[in-house]
């Protein structure tokens, strides 16, 4: 990879919820594809407008157990599919909390791949 963060596919059978919020605030909802500790790409249930790239949002991702990650971030990239968009972005200042939830959820995201790979 060519990038600063290595990402970690999340698999779609974990059901991790994904919200951002433009500068509208306008709500989009959808699931988390990838994550890393620099940012996410998610697939949303609605067309986006490509336009939105550089745009500063909010995002909060519903980790398992309960556990809520909020950050603003960078919208880097905008992909129109079919009958969803694709949206990568990066975060931007997280906090520290913010980052400690990540990193639990991208160790256990990995564990469960490895679990999986081991079957």
């Amino acid at each position: 990879q060519r990038r600063a963060w290595y990402r970690v596919p999340v698999d779609i059978s974990m059901h991790v919820h994904v919200s951002l919020m433009d500068s509208s605030d306008k709500t989009l909802f959808g699931a988390l594809h990838d994550i890393s500790l620099g940012g996410l790409s998610s697939v949303l249930h609605e067309q986006v407008e490509s336009d939105q790239k550089g745009e500063i949002s909010t995002c909060i991702i519903q980790l398992p157990e309960g556990e809520v990650f909020h950050s603003p971030l960078v919208v880097r990239n905008v992909f129109q599919e079919e009958h969803c968009t694709r949206v990568g972005a990066e975060f931007h200042e997280p906090g520290s909390v913010q980052m400690q939830k990540l990193e639990r959820f991208i160790r256990q995201v990995e564990r469960a791949i490895l679990k999986k790979r081991g079957k």
